[in-house]
């Protein structure tokens, strides 16, 4: 099919040439007839028609060329570029992806996924128009020595002038990227509800408005910038086109004068000087797209070679299941720092029986998030190491980190699909066992949810693609998510703050029900609140990324350190039966 466009373009470019000799030859005929009153009409017919039939397929090829062109390379190479993108993408572990060099190259690359179809289908069209202009200098030259230099001076000059322009273009694109994020930032927010609502209630309207005038203004000079030099470069174009015009005429005219030229022939010079202004005008712009979508298609080549991804047949020679201990999950020593250097966990060690439900507590910003994160394999420690079943998280095969443990993330994202679609996800091979979604369901206490929604487990969840969707509350999507977790049915099972969104009454409520449906489970739970903390069997305090305490509620209680004080200071936040006597350290 690419041969197929290039054969076509270089054809179609070949025909003003054709044209030009077809006029030549036409022109000669009725010179000779005027000057002779010899020859029939009948003798040029045939060329003119074929001249009129060559111009007409000029005229309809310089409309629909290129688009043709782009158009039959979209699906092959557009789609096909944006696969190969999110598949390297896929195969990059989110440690990396927290790199802000990283994330900054695949969002730059992944925006111009176009540009392997603009280089194919502007470097078809190139080729072509560069293949036309040679044979317009050909016929240049057959003309005359003189005119086939003066036009090869002005094509090599235009060709100059646009290459430092395309050079400059590189490096303002570069630039251009830096400063859209800003103004792209302020323009987003603009179509954010939630933002909207907090602009309104705080009267930041103005403040807003004036910050993102100031983010594009950045942009309104680039592209004024860039809009003076493109017209400076035609303005250029322009009149080195009327000197070569009056070179041409010049010395044509001179020539008709000594008898040299004859007027057919000076028809023909002052045709092949818009030929060749009218080739070159289109080359311009077709060589800037091409330099462009080579530019492009060069960071990506740079991307897709040296992104820091996964290597498959490495990870193949990895053991593909893991072993059956007693210990489940150990930390050892384990750290982590965000790309900005920001220390989220620091030295944390600790082991995991089989069927031990343990509580992970903190206030916010502790560190627990993160470490559920490394837990699941998503990120990797930045020194340490997790072992699962007593083998290290390195020495296995990807897959199965993760079917070993399920998780409910605290920021859960709820897709645009169908509830029982965002509830199978959770173990996507049974997306249409219903009975076993219900189940699900019902172990999350989200049945109740179901029951209020207009098609029930059809109906649509989210107004980003269909308005009819049905958005729901904060506490009703942590029970959609917390479902999803109990879908997947994993061994472990890691809850991260379940019940933030919940009353204190109602998250006992939640997080009892989450211990009844994982007996014989290994659990982690999750929660900045302590409520629950004597349901699990052993707890684990974190402070600024550290470990500070661990042991039962009733040791911890007895060394009256930070969970004593954070179970003090939240018991009046819950109905007991018991009361804590803070002077002998009791649960009461």
């Amino acid at each position: 099919m690419l041969i197929l466009w290039f054969a076509l373009s270089i054809g179609l470019s070949v025909l003003p040439a054709v044209a030009l000799n077809y006029n030549k030859e036409v022109l000669e005929m009725i010179t000779s007839f005027v000057a002779d009153g010899k020859g029939e009409f009948a003798q040029i017919s045939g060329n003119i028609i074929v001249l009129g039939l060559i111009l007409t397929v000029i005229g309809l090829s310089s409309r629909i060329n290129g688009d043709l062109i782009y158009m039959m390379m979209y699906d092959s190479y557009y789609l096909g570029m944006q696969e190969v993108l999110m598949d390297r993408v896929n195969q990059i572990s989110l440690t990396d992806l927290l790199k802000k060099d990283v994330r900054d190259e695949y969002d730059a690359v992944f925006v111009r996924a176009g540009s392997l179809t603009d280089f194919m289908s502007s470097f078809c069209t190139l080729t072509g128009k560069v293949i036309g202009i040679i044979f317009l200098l050909v016929v240049a030259l057959k003309t005359s020595l003189i005119v086939f230099i003066i036009s090869s001076v002005f094509t090599v000059g235009i060709f100059v002038l646009n290459n430092s322009f395309v050079e400059k273009l590189r490096w303002n694109t570069a630039l251009l990227q830096k400063i859209e994020r800003l103004s792209s930032y302020y323009e987003k927010m603009s179509r954010n509800l939630g933002v909207a609502k907090e602009i309104r209630v705080y009267n930041l309207e103005d403040k807003i408005v004036n910050q993102w005038k100031n983010a594009y203004k950045g942009v309104t000079n680039f592209e004024r910038k860039r809009a003076w030099d493109m017209e400076l470069r035609n303005f250029i174009s322009s009149v080195s086109f009327c000197l070569f015009i009056v070179l041409m005429l010049g010395y044509s005219l001179l020539s008709v004068a000594n008898g040299k030229t004859s007027a057919d022939e000076f028809l023909i010079i002052f045709l092949l000087c818009l030929s060749i202004f009218n080739s070159l005008t289109g080359v311009a712009k077709i060589y800037m797209q091409t330099d462009y979508g080579l530019f492009s298609l060069e960071r990506q080549q740079q991307f897709i070679e040296h992104a820091p991804t996964t290597d498959k047949n490495a990870d193949e020679a990895k053991a593909d299941a893991a072993l059956d201990t007693e210990i489940v999950l150990e930390a050892r020593n384990v750290s982590f720092n965000y790309d900005n250097n920001l220390t989220a966990l620091r030295n944390v060690s600790f082991q995991i029986r089989k069927n031990e439900t343990v509580a992970l507590l903190g206030l916010n910003g502790s560190g627990k998030t993160t470490l559920t994160k490394l837990l699941t394999g998503l990120y990797r420690p930045t020194s340490g190491e997790l072992l699962l079943h007593q083998k290290s998280y390195s020495e296995y095969q990807a897959h199965v980190i993760s079917d070993a443990i399920g998780i409910y993330f605290q920021d859960l994202y709820l897709f645009h699909t169908p509830l029982s679609e965002n509830v199978a996800y959770g173990d996507i091979q049974n997306v249409n066992n219903l009975p076993k979604i219900r189940e699900a369901l019902k172990n999350s206490r989200a049945e109740r949810i179901v029951s209020k929604l207009p098609k029930g487990l059809d109906t649509l969840l989210g107004k980003d693609v269909d308005p009819e969707g049905v958005e729901l509350s904060g506490g009703e999507k942590q029970l959609i998510g917390i479902s999803r977790a109990h879908m997947s049915g994993r061994d472990i099972m890691i809850f991260d703050e379940p019940a933030a969104k919940l009353d204190p009454i109602a998250e006992m409520e939640q997080f009892i029900d989450i211990q009844e449906n994982l007996r014989d489970k290994t659990a982690i739970l999750i929660s900045h609140r302590i409520g629950f903390a004597r349901l699990a069997d052993t707890i684990i305090v974190l402070e600024n990324g550290e470990i500070i305490e661990s042991g039962t509620h009733e040791e911890l209680l007895e060394r009256r350190g930070q969970y004593y004080d954070m179970f003090k200071e939240q018991a009046k936040w819950y109905q007991k039966e018991e009361k804590v006597d803070c002077n002998e350290s009791e649960v009461f």
